[in-house]
């Protein structure tokens, strides 16, 4: 009995090269289209990112934009009170 070598690690590879970003940042931006439901699951993510469907900047920046805080701005800078 011999076992075929997967699919699967070639797959990723193409979708790496097509897309030109990192094996980690691959795994964040499929975790992120199967959450906000853009993908049924990993492999249609993958799908998604090889035809060109979804801009994978795009995507990292709504990542990011979705860890930040907003901060208020202070009422008065240092500078208007020592003003007054």
């Amino acid at each position: 009995m011999t076992i075929k070598p997967s699919q699967a690690t070639v797959y990723v590879d193409d979708t790496l090269r097509t897309t030109g970003i990192k094996r980690p940042d691959l795994i964040i931006v499929c975790t992120y289209l199967v959450r906000t439901k853009r993908a049924k699951n990993a492999g249609e993510a993958l799908r998604l990112l090889d035809s060109g469907e979804v801009n994978v900047a795009e995507i990292e920046e709504l990542i990011i934009q979705s860890y930040q805080k907003e901060f208020k701005e202070p009422e008065h800078t240092m500078s208007e009170i020592e003003e007054n």
